[in-house]
């Protein structure tokens, strides 16, 4: 997916499922940690353990480590 097009997408939670859907997971990521949507930020975790990019997976386990519960 383009940059053009990602900026079309209004919804931030779309713009992260688009760049999971084409695997740009580490952009998702990056996209969900700016909003700290811990929703986002665990669907993007989900989807690199499910890829086996366990690097992504341990950055996104930290971050969500970091945020308190509730």
């Amino acid at each position: 997916i383009s940059e053009d097009l990602l900026k079309l997408i209004s919804s931030v939670a779309k713009r992260v499922e688009a760049l999971i859907v084409t695997g740009k997971l580490k952009k998702a990521y990056l996209l969900a940690v700016s909003c700290n949507n811990l929703e986002l930020v665990t669907q993007v975790r989900d989807e690199a353990a499910r890829r086996g990019q366990a690097p992504l997976r341990d950055m996104a386990d930290k971050w969500i480590a970091s945020k308190p519960p509730g």
